[in-house]
């Protein structure tokens, strides 16, 4: 890593922030396969070009989003999301400043992992099937953490 390298990731790092929100969709099942897709080709665009890390996760009707980044760059997210047609009963769970990634670069989950650890069994077992509506304190958080390497 050269110098430019390193003052680019330190600047980054004083002003990471996370963005966590749940939503459901607005479209029927076929129309959400075609969202979906549509989603996850521009997330994968936009994450590289806007250095956003983190997962999206579908199930059923419902998206869950996990979103890492500069506060800038998810600012536009959020503010894109709010505007999204596919998207209603958004709820925004977290935005705030972190000190570190929790997701590496490239990461965007849309599928539960296959391989748990040991104690992430029972969070998956409550928190699958995805239903956020009754999610309660943290179990946003709790979710997330099904997806962490």
């Amino acid at each position: 890593m050269n110098s430019n390298q390193s003052h680019t990731l330190s600047n980054e790092e004083d002003g990471l922030f996370r963005f966590v929100y749940t939503s459901q969709s607005t479209s029927g099942w076929r129309k959400r396969t075609s969202d979906l897709a549509n989603i996850i080709r521009v997330a994968k665009i936009n994450n590289q070009r806007y250095n956003i890390t983190g997962i999206i996760f579908h199930q059923r009707k419902f998206y869950y989003q996990y979103a890492e980044g500069s506060e800038k760059s998810l600012t536009d997210l959020k503010n894109n999301l709010l505007l999204d047609k596919r998207h209603f009963r958004i709820k925004i769970h977290d935005f705030t400043h972190i000190d570190r990634r929790r997701f590496q670069k490239g990461s965007l989950w849309t599928h539960a992992p296959k391989t748990l650890k040991k104690n992430q069994h029972s969070i998956q077992q409550r928190l699958l099937p995805l239903r956020p509506e009754q999610w309660q304190g943290d179990e946003w958080d709790e979710f997330a953490r099904l997806f962490m390497n």
